[in-house]
């Protein structure tokens, strides 16, 4: 009878038990889960740079998404704004007032690719 009734203790002791399993894998706990970009301060290596900004501090949103509004303001090519300090030759259509006569490639229309360098192809005698 005693063996049954240690038996029921220590089953009622186990029994009582409430197992709590911590994941980790909620936003705002400082580390990078499935489904996150970044967590807090945790930006898992991310740059405004990689993330193909000319400059700027990259953050982390309250939803655990990149946050690039720190970037924008260096700038990137295809913003629509000529930033030949950092090599762009144009802009989408913003050209410098370059034109295929300037660069002695005949007449033509200048375009712009998709990497913010000079499209010559349409030009007389152009070729990239």
């Amino acid at each position: 009878m005693k063996r049954v009734v240690l038996i029921l203790a220590v089953f009622t002791l186990f029994a009582g038990c409430k197992e709590e399993t911590v994941t980790g894998d909620d936003c705002g706990d400082g580390v990078i889960d499935t489904g996150e970009e970044c967590d807090g301060d945790a930006l898992g290596g991310a740059t405004c740079t990689g993330q193909g900004y000319y400059g700027g501090t990259i953050g982390c949103s309250d939803e655990c998404q990149l946050d690039v509004t720190e970037c924008e303001g260096a700038g990137r090519c295809g913003d629509g704004v000529l930033h030949q300090l950092y090599g762009e030759q144009c802009d989408g259509s913003i050209l410098g007032g370059t034109t295929c006569e300037d660069l002695e490639l005949g007449a033509g229309a200048l375009a712009c690719n998709s990497i913010c360098r000079f499209d010559t192809s349409g030009c007389e005698f152009g070729g990239s």
